[in-house]
């Protein structure tokens, strides 16, 4: 496991949902397209798809 999962994970205990990063050119979550502004305070985005935890 790369230091940066490990990072993302950590920070996943702490509450809120993990989202797949936009695709290029778009503001849009590519988990459950919704606009990156849109997200809760304390959810994350991740390029990793293994670590996403988005379930819409």
């Amino acid at each position: 496991m790369s230091k940066r999962s490990t990072m993302l994970q950590v920070d996943v205990r702490r509450g809120g949902a993990v989202h797949l990063c936009p695709r290029a050119g778009t503001l849009v979550a590519a988990c459950c397209g919704r606009g990156v502004l849109e997200l809760p305070e304390n959810d994350r985005i991740t390029e990793d798809a293994g670590l996403v935890t988005c379930r819409r």
